[in-house]
């Protein structure tokens, strides 16, 4: 089965943090999002660990890694194919936001938050799908709605981590599919030197500018000693061409000379 690369490195870091809590390496105390600590401890982590915490190695993380591989590889295959660097800023802006939330809401861990905000932007990009929620096939636009209503209903979970996700999905996918549409400008398509990262273009556009410059001032040299040469060749050709002229004037003159004076010679023999 093809991972793309987004998604392994994402899964693996959700494996590995798992990994360091259940070997009692690292605590979860150490994971969350205070950002207390990051501005005045500079513990920077703690803006990229509340996204990878799921809990200790046990039957409840696996098949959360299960369901996360389905959706971000179906979303990175299909509707970003070799677009993984938008894909990857994709969820740099989901994280971003949800740090901004969540320094109002203080939920400590963010990952089911950025999960619901990738449902919600793969119910959007593919609306003919459908989804099994409890032996119900439902389609995909209503399925992250219908995801919250089990929570809420028949596990008693708080929404906030739903409807933080369900925000920031579809503030991403209204700037980048809805507003475009309206005549504006997508504003949260990668950086250059994120497609570059990823193979996608090979050359900034400062380097491209550099190259073009350096292009075109050849071209022009090239062009305008070309042009001098292709001036001299047509000096040196109408000179030539005048020199046939002359010649074919002189001989044609010649000619007539010649003509009238054989005609003189007969008429005087005739006479």
């Amino acid at each position: 089965m093809e991972i793309p690369i987004v998604t392994k490195y994402y899964l693996g870091g959700i494996l590995f943090t798992a990994l360091l809590c259940h070997l009692d390496l690292v605590t979860p105390y150490k994971l969350y999002f205070n950002p207390d600590l990051v501005v005045r401890k500079l513990q920077f982590w703690r803006l990229i660990t509340p996204f990878l915490y799921y809990g200790s190695f046990n039957l409840e993380l696996l098949i959360s890694v299960y369901v996360l591989l389905n959706q971000f590889r179906h979303l990175e295959l299909m509707s970003f194919r070799n677009r993984n660097a938008d894909f990857l800023y994709m969820l740099i802006f989901f994280c971003s936001s949800l740090l901004v939330i969540d320094y109002f809401v203080r939920t400590a861990f963010l990952s089911s938050a950025l999960e619901f905000a990738v449902l919600y932007v793969w119910s959007r990009l593919n609306p003919n799908m459908h989804l099994m929620l409890i032996l119900f096939p439902v389609r995909a636009p209503y399925a992250p709605y219908g995801l919250m209503a089990i929570h809420y209903l028949l596990m008693g979970r708080s929404l906030n981590y739903e409807l933080m996700g369900i925000f920031v999905g579809h503030l991403y996918y209204y700037l980048t599919e809805i507003y475009p549409r309206l005549g504006g400008k997508n504003y949260l398509e990668a950086p250059i030197i994120l497609k570059r990262l990823f193979g996608e273009i090979s050359e900034t556009l400062e380097d491209i500018t550099v190259i073009d410059h350096s292009r075109v001032e050849n071209l022009s040299r090239r062009n305008l000693a070309a042009s001098n040469t292709d001036y001299r060749n047509e000096e040196r050709n109408e000179g030539d061409i005048d020199s046939v002229i002359g010649n074919s004037n002189g001989t044609t003159a010649n000619d007539n000379n010649l003509n009238s004076g054989n005609e003189e010679e007969e008429i005087r023999l005739r006479e």
